[in-house]
């Protein structure tokens, strides 16, 4: 589980999110888009999905 804020940053991550995008630590997550971990047209899905659950 990720949480990003409204620029799409994660600002949390558990431990379990983390290990599976093949990162060591929350310090590596923090502060990055879905971007900077998955492919472009997956990390657009998820910004989408991300602004509508915030903005229904």
């Amino acid at each position: 589980m990720d949480i990003n804020i409204a620029i799409c940053e994660v600002i949390y991550a558990n431990k379990k999110f983390v290990e599976q995008i093949g990162m060591h630590s929350l310090n590596q997550v923090l502060g990055k888009s879905d971007l900077a971990f998955f492919s472009p047209h997956i990390a657009k899905q998820f910004i989408t999905d991300n602004s509508f659950r915030k903005h229904p």
